[in-house]
């Protein structure tokens, strides 16, 4: 199994190139190192053009953003003014109301995944909506269940037991 990361990548390097300035031959090398010809091939003509330098490895950059980071900061701002001020019923910002945001004030397209992502980049955490009504009265819905709701199971029984059983034909 080969080491993962730029410092094992850095070492797979570098021992390519000390075993091929040993005289050691590019297939013998793949072997030992545990990788394909072509790529030893590739570090040793890498390192004749460019030396030290040309085999560090680099991260990879990935796509430029098509937020700018002006634009993210007066998002930040929207979303610290909340979701009522911006014209949205209730407090609560989710991935498609953020998306419609980013849409209408920047013209950018972004899915509601990635809008995710630009949540967790601006440091603010999912919001879902309760899904009980903050106005119930914990006593009234107790006594309910300990008064109303007993008599109503005992009136389906007593329904229950009064009718009268069919008998299937075969």
């Amino acid at each position: 199994m080969k080491l993962k990361g730029l410092e094992a990548q850095l070492n797979r390097r570098q021992t390519i190139i000390n075993l091929h300035e040993k005289g050691m031959k590019q297939v013998d090398i793949s072997e030992v190192v545990d990788v394909v010809q072509p790529y030893v091939s590739k570090i040793i003509r890498a390192y004749k053009q460019g030396g030290q330098k040309a085999i560090q490895p680099s991260k990879a950059k990935g796509a430029t953003p098509k937020i700018t980071s002006e634009q993210l900061q007066e998002l930040g701002n929207i979303l610290d003014q909340g979701a009522e001020n911006y014209g949205f019923e209730g407090g609560i910002w989710n991935c498609g109301r953020v998306q419609r945001v980013i849409k209408e004030k920047f013209a950018i397209d972004y899915c509601t995944q990635h809008v995710g992502r630009i949540l967790k980049k601006l440091t603010y955490t999912r919001q879902k909506p309760q899904l009980e009504d903050y106005r119930k009265n914990p006593e009234k819905v107790q006594e309910w269940k300990e008064e109303k709701l007993p008599s109503i199971k005992k009136s389906k029984r007593r329904k229950s037991n009064n009718k009268l059983s069919r008998r299937s034909r075969f």
